[in-house]
């Protein structure tokens, strides 16, 4: 019988290893609703500034403390980032300058000042700085929501299983989802370095960055493969590659499955009676 919808195959950058297969839930940040408004009180808009940073600080503390206490100290120190960037000692004075100078109200010129910086790293050569814009939009976004009022998107609930299909997931939009539904990561944006990644691999779910256009070619619900260490998301995969991977996903199980007894089973020792403590294999 002919497939209904024929197999694409993209190839990304694989992040973090091992195999997905699942509906797609597709995730889009809403874009905040910014406009410039003449203001009277330059000080007034700066103390709304400050009291988002204080916000916007306490919630990235709780967001490590959670992350520390889920996967570990070192992931964690990802937001170590998030938070220096809070009390950037030229932040604060630059916002200041620019409401006395321009007299708009403070959310425009938060977002205007982050979207500068952003776009000098996305033009930086290194990618591991390229990738740090993405760090500072998304405490951007988090002073910029608290000075609006409005609650940021988030992946917290996910009711089924599925595989999440994102432009590009900030740090803590990946720490804060619901890993238990998650079976894997796509997005069209990102690289092996971005905080997302480290995240991803930590909680080994199988994620692809790098896809360009996949966002554009999915809709909520469609089948998709995530084949982490290939680097290939697969839309509507066919009969013979569901099996294909179905079977190599199997294998892969029975193998951690195996390993897993096997590190219990006693002291490794060699011939002449050696014993060999085993702390990691890489």
């Amino acid at each position: 019988m002919a497939q209904a919808t024929p197999e694409k195959r993209l190839r990304g950058i694989g992040v973090s290893a091992g195999i997905a297969i699942g509906p797609a839930r597709t995730f889009h940040l809403r874009s905040l609703d910014i406009h410039p408004r003449a203001i009277a009180d330059p000080a007034a808009e700066l103390a709304r500034y400050d009291d988002a940073v204080a916000r916007a600080r306490h919630d990235l503390a709780q967001l490590k403390q959670q992350t520390a206490d889920e996967i570990g100290e070192r992931q964690a120190a990802i937001f170590d980032a998030h938070l220096a960037l809070l009390d950037d000692p030229a932040l604060r004075p630059e916002v200041e300058r620019n409401l006395d100078l321009e007299r708009l109200n403070v959310e425009y010129i938060v977002h205007e000042i982050i979207g500068g910086y952003a776009r000098i790293l996305e033009q930086v050569d290194d990618p591991t700085f390229r990738e740090r814009s993405t760090d500072l939009v998304d405490v951007g976004r988090r002073i910029l929501s608290n000075l609006l009022g409005e609650k940021l998107a988030s992946l917290e609930h996910i009711d089924t299983p599925c595989i999440v299909v994102a432009h590009e997931l900030a740090p803590s939009e990946t720490a804060t989802m619901d890993m238990s539904n998650t079976l894997g990561l796509a997005t069209d944006a990102g690289g092996p370095t971005s905080h997302m990644a480290i995240i991803a691999r930590a909680f080994e779910i199988p994620s692809v960055v790098g896809l360009r256009h996949l966002g554009a070619q999915v809709a909520d619900g469609d089948l998709l493969v995530v084949d982490g260490a290939r680097g290939f998301v697969i839309i509507h995969p066919s009969d013979a590659t569901l099996a294909k991977y179905e079977g190599e996903k199997r294998k892969m199980a029975e193998i951690r499955t195996a390993l897993i007894e096997a590190a219990g089973e006693g002291p490794c020792v060699t011939l002449d009676g050696a014993e060999i403590p085993t702390y990691a294999n890489i």
